[in-house]
């Protein structure tokens, strides 16, 4: 029997606005992972660190794979600090939002076609 294993990959889900349950709880579904990076609105880019949402089934099957020094005693503090803060993540997160709209509008007002972005950049 063929399995498709479908990864989400929310890199940028920090941006979006819309409620992330939803999204989550595919997760529960059995046959979809959802993947969350610290590199984008976190600023951890350099870390390498991350984390994702998984059925116990495809997570016992990850834990099989997984080599425990693939992240360093350091990233692992850095995410730890960065996840606790979630008050100033959000205002990096609006404040980077900001900066990104006004930017679009003003090359919408200069003639280019700019599409809406939900991440930290434009097209």
């Amino acid at each position: 029997e063929l399995f498709v294993l479908l990864m989400i990959d929310q890199a940028y889900g920090e941006f979006d606005d819309q409620d992330p349950q939803a999204i989550f709880a595919l997760a529960g579904r059995g046959d979809t992972v959802v993947l969350r990076s610290l590199s984008k609105a976190y600023g951890l880019a350099g870390a390498r660190i991350g984390w994702g949402l998984f059925a116990p089934r495809i997570a016992a099957e990850v834990r099989k794979m997984q080599n425990s020094n693939q992240v360093s005693t350091v990233s692992l503090a850095m995410g730890v600090a960065a996840v606790e803060d979630q008050a100033y993540t959000r205002a990096i997160v609006t404040r980077t939002s900001d900066i990104r709209d006004r930017f679009a509008q003003g090359l919408r007002a200069a003639g280019y076609e700019v599409p809406e972005s939900r991440t930290n950049f434009v097209l």
